[in-house]
C-alpha cells in the first residue's frame, strides 16, 4: 500500500424525497407556490474519507446505514446531493451480480459487450478473455447464452468479469458472499493478487471474519454517517456494539410481547422455576475468583453480573495448554420477564472467525418455562480447548426463545431459531486467552491446524508373498 490516493471523499450527502403517496409527487410538481408535499430522508450525510493506491478498505454497518448508496455514489450511479468526491483512474463497481448483462448473449459475448461499455481496447479484452474464462470455470457454457445459466454460473462470471477488467479502484458489495466455498477461495485470492499489483479494493460485508482479515482500514456507518474509521478491530468491535443495541429494535420489541403473550397463555407461572442445585464448591468457586461488572447507566434486558474463566484447579487463568480444559463460570440476572432464558458461548480467532459456539439447550440442560424480572442464572460450562497455539477471544450472549419453540428445539432448524431469539445481552468479545504447546517447542505438537478434532485410526500392514518365500 503507498501515499498515493486513489479515492478521496470529502462531506458526500444523499438526501431523497419521501411522499406518503404518489398523488403528493404530483401535487409538488404542478404547485405554483413550490409547496413542499415531501419529507427528507438523508440516507448518507457528511461522510468523509480517504482510500490509498493498494489498499484493502472495508466498508460495515447493520442493514440501512447507507452502505450501498454511498457506494452508488462512487460508481455515479447516483448523483450526491452534497460534498463531492474525486477518483484516480479507472472504477469498476460490482454492486449486482450479473444485472447488467444481456441475458441473450453469451458469456464470451457479454465480456466484450461489458468492456465496449467501459471503453476498453480490443486487445486488451483479448488478452483476458481467456483467463475470464478459465477463472469462471464455465468451459462450454461460456459460449453459451446467458439465459440458460443457474445463479451460481452467473457469479462466476460476473466476478471473473470484474476482477481481471483493468481498473484503478474495484468496489465490491456483498459479492463474496455467494458461491460455493470453492470459488470464494479462488476470489480472495485473486483479490490479494490485485492488493499486489496495486488495485485498491473496496468491500462492503457482513461478514467480519473477511473484514478482520483481508481490510487494513474500516468505515462503520451508522444511519447514514460516519460512527467510526479506523482499524478492523476497533471497527468490528463498534459495529458489533451497534448490531446488539440497535439493529431492528421494533422487531424485537414485537417479538417479546409475542413471547410473553404466549408464556402467559400457557399458565407457565406454576412451573417458573428449576430444582436447586446442591451448595458444592467445584460448581461455584469463591467469590475472590469472579469479575464483577457493574451496572450500567441505560440497563438492557439482561446484565451480566458475574464472571470467571478457570482452570481446572478453580483458578482463574487466561493462559491453556492444548487440549486443557477450560471452566467458565458466569451469573446474568434479567431486567425483563422472559421464556425460556438461555446462555452462549463462542470462541473466535485473530481474523474474528467463528471456531466454536454452544448454546445451553445444545447441551441438552433443563431450562426454565419462565423467568421473572430479577431473577438471577449462574452457569457452569466446561469447554476442552483443542485449538492450536495462539490468541483468541471469548464471548458470552443471554438469549430468549418462546416456550412452544423450546418443545420443538430438537427438530426445529439453526434459522428457525435465529429468527425467534429474542438478544437479551451480548458480549463480543468478553475476554481473551492464550492456548501454549502442551509439548516441547522443537516438537511437531499433537496436531495441525487450527482445531483439534477427536478420531481414532486403526492400521495395518498387508504383505503379500509369493510361491518362492
Amino acid at each position: 500500500m503507498s501515499d498515493e490516493i486513489a479515492l478521496r471523499a470529502t462531506g458526500l450527502g444523499k438526501r431523497f424525497k419521501i411522499y406518503r403517496s404518489p398523488w403528493h409527487r404530483m401535487r409538488e410538481w404542478f404547485s405554483i407556490r413550490r409547496r413542499s408535499y415531501h419529507s427528507p430522508f438523508w440516507a448518507v450525510k457528511d461522510v468523509s474519507f480517504e482510500v490509498r493506491k493498494g489498499e484493502f478498505f472495508g466498508i460495515i454497518g447493520v442493514n440501512g446505514a447507507g452502505k450501498t448508496t454511498l457506494l452508488k455514489m462512487l460508481s455515479a450511479i447516483l448523483s450526491p446531493t452534497e460534498g463531492s468526491y474525486q477518483l484516480s483512474g479507472q472504477v469498476l463497481s460490482l454492486l449486482e451480480l450479473g444485472g447488467n448483462f444481456n441475458k441473450d448473449l453469451t458469456g464470451r459475448e457479454n465480456v466484450l459487450r461489458t468492456a465496449k461499455l467501459l471503453n476498453l481496447p480490443k486487445s486488451y479484452i483479448g488478452e483476458q478473455m481467456e483467463k475470464i474464462q478459465e477463472f469462471s470455470e464455465l468451459r462450454d457454457f461460456f459460449d453459451r447464452p446467458v439465459n440458460t445459466y443457474s445463479s451460481g454460473m452467473l457469479i462466476r462470471l460476473s466476478f471473473s468479469l470484474f476482477a481481471f477488467l483493468k481498473c484503478d479502484v474495484l468496489i465490491l458489495d456483498e459479492a463474496l458472499a455467494v458461491g460455493d466455498i470453492f470459488f470464494r477461495q479462488k476470489c480472495y485470492q485473486r483479490l490479494e493478487e490485485l492488493i499486489a499489483a496495486g488495485t485498491s479494493i473496496i468491500l462492503v460485508s457482513h461478514n467480519m471474519s473477511a473484514v478482520k482479515q483481508y481490510c487494513q482500514r474500516v468505515l462503520v456507518l451508522h444511519q447514514g454517517r460516519e460512527l467510526y474509521l479506523g482499524g478492523a478491530d476497533e471497527a468490528i468491535r463498534v459495529y458489533s456494539q451497534v448490531q446488539n443495541t440497535a439493529s431492528q429494535p421494533e422487531l424485537q420489541r414485537k417479538l417479546l410481547k409475542k413471547m410473553m403473550d404466549e408464556s402467559f397463555d400457557l399458565d407457565l407461572r406454576k412451573a417458573n422455576s428449576l430444582e436447586p442445585l446442591p451448595e458444592d464448591a467445584a460448581f461455584w468457586p469463591d467469590e475472590s475468583t469472579f469479575t464483577i461488572f457493574p451496572i450500567p447507566e441505560k440497563p438492557g434486558r439482561a446484565r451480566l453480573t458475574k464472571f470467571a474463566l478457570c482452570d481446572e484447579k478453580g483458578q482463574s487463568c487466561q493462559a491453556f495448554k492444548e487440549n486443557a480444559t477450560a471452566y467458565l463460570y458466569y451469573e446474568m440476572e434479567l431486567n425483563i420477564s422472559v421464556p425460556v432464558p438461555f446462555a452462549q458461548v463462542s470462541i473466535r480467532n485473530t481474523y474474528n472467525t467463528l471456531l466454536h459456539a454452544r448454546n445451553t439447550l445444545q447441551l441438552g440442560i433443563e431450562h426454565p418455562p419462565l423467568a421473572e424480572k430479577g431473577t438471577r442464572f449462574r452457569f457452569r460450562q466446561t469447554i476442552q480447548l483443542g485449538l492450536m497455539r495462539g490468541q483468541y477471544t471469548l464471548g458470552l450472549s443471554f438469549f430468549s426463545i418462546p416456550f412452544k419453540i423450546y418443545q420443538q428445539f430438537s427438530t426445529i432448524s439453526a434459522d428457525e431459531l435465529l429468527t425467534n431469539r429474542l438478544t437479551l445481552v451480548c458480549f463480543e468479545p468478553l475476554i481473551s486467552f492464550m492456548i501454549f504447546p502442551a509439548v516441547d517447542e522443537i516438537s511437531s505438537g499433537t496436531f495441525n491446524g487450527l482445531c483439534n478434532l477427536p478420531g481414532e485410526c486403526l492400521i495395518e500392514q498387508v504383505i503379500e508373498r509369493t510361491q518362492d518365500d
